[in-house]
């Protein structure tokens, strides 16, 4: 066995190389491919809940914005259309 500091600060750096300094060449090896890939896997899937999350809080968010916007833009039309009765109202009164 070498030194195991060093095998630790290489391992450190990059999982697996201090095995392989060692001489644990196939554990170095396996060290070498699964924690990548568990740290690769691991952002994909928490990516993907994350995006998915933001998603969903993204959408409810434009649907209480168009909520609202649905709500004014129907008022309006109440105000235009007693406008329009105001107004004809008032055409109406206008003659003899």
């Amino acid at each position: 066995m070498r030194d195991p500091f060093l095998a630790g600060i290489l391992s450190l750096i990059i999982p697996g190389v201090g095995q392989i300094y060692n001489g644990r060449i196939l554990a170095g090896i396996l060290w070498l491919i699964l924690t990548p890939g568990f740290w690769i896997g691991m952002m994909l899937y928490l990516g993907a809940g994350f995006g998915v999350a933001w998603a969903l809080k993204s959408f409810e968010a434009a649907k209480s914005i168009l909520d609202k916007l649905e709500v004014m833009i129907d008022t309006l039309k109440a105000m235009q259309g007693v406008d329009r009765v105001r107004a004809a109202l008032q055409k109406n009164s206008a003659r003899p």
